[in-house]
């Protein structure tokens, strides 16, 4: 799931949020979810992401570094990272090629297909081999 807010005092500016299921992290699903919702983003004006992650979230501090933004600022406690959006949209993602559903997610994240569509062509495929087996 990937959604942003646009902040209120400032137009311009929103905060995102990225969340991969635990089975499905580690394979770039995240990347290709925050380089899709820049893109989102951007078509709706947003320039920049600011980001707020708790000093002593060391994962969350380790991944934002890999985007090799400016230093962060702090305050009691909480960091704030902001990201220009127009780089997330130029950075590739990474993503396990080999992964069986790759076509599928690049398709579905990047807008080129529904997955709900997907699904629906899925279950009419599963109701008309029950009504009609193939013939052995």
């Amino acid at each position: 799931m990937a959604r942003f807010v646009r902040l209120p005092r400032e137009p311009r500016v929103a905060e995102p949020a990225v969340t991969v299921i635990d089975s499905a992290q580690k394979k770039g699903l995240g990347s290709l979810l925050l380089k899709r919702l820049a893109e989102a983003a951007q078509e709706r004006g947003i320039d920049l992401f600011r980001c707020f992650v708790l000093a002593d979230n060391q994962p969350m501090r380790d991944l934002l570094k890999q985007l090799d933004l400016p230093a962060p600022t702090c305050e009691a406690g909480v960091l704030q990272f902001d990201m220009p959006v127009e780089k997330l949209t130029a950075a590739a993602p990474t993503w396990h090629r080999g992964h069986p559903f790759h076509q599928l997610l690049v398709a579905a994240a990047t807008g080129a297909l529904l997955v709900a569509d997907v699904v629906d062509h899925i279950r009419h495929w599963i109701a008309d081999r029950r009504q009609h087996p193939p013939a052995l």
